[in-house]
């Protein structure tokens, strides 16, 4: 829970900041974050292999979105350093 809720507040962030890419990338990472909390659900329920790699590969997209956001963010500032 606590883990969607700052999920939405860089969401927010991303939305007040007015940058493309900042907006995308948490608006991805917060579905990828749903969606493994879907497969996470599933998987404590059925106990099968699918939900497992969809909870492993939901995570891995959340934490690249993420990734990329922290990169992008840095890049914007290109000036001298």
């Amino acid at each position: 829970m606590v883990l969607v809720l700052a999920a939405i507040a860089v969401l927010v962030r991303a939305i007040r900041a007015r940058n493309v890419t900042l907006i995308v990338t948490p608006a991805a990472g917060l579905v990828a974050i749903l969606l493994a909390a879907f497969f996470g659900s599933g998987f404590t329920d059925k106990l099968t292999d699918g939900y497992s790699l969809g909870m492993a590969i939901a995570f891995a997209v959340a934490l690249a979105c993420y990734t990329i956001g922290l990169y992008a963010l840095t890049g914007r500032h290109s000036g001298p350093s």
